[in-house]
């Protein structure tokens, strides 16, 4: 499970990019783990990495 913080670093956006793009779809959605903790899963950054890079 990654954190925002650690999608954001691989990703090289901001928290605010980030957010953007789960709300426009262009990202999937987290996963609630907490009140105030969301996470998502590793293979999802992964799968996102390597249509991003591939296109």
């Amino acid at each position: 499970m990654w954190s925002k913080k650690q999608v954001c670093g691989r990703l090289g956006v901001s928290p605010v990019t980030l957010w953007r793009w789960v709300c426009s779809g262009h990202f999937p959605k987290a996963i609630q783990l907490g009140p105030r903790r969301i996470a998502w899963r590793s293979s999802v950054v992964e799968a996102f990495l390597a249509k991003t890079e591939g296109a």
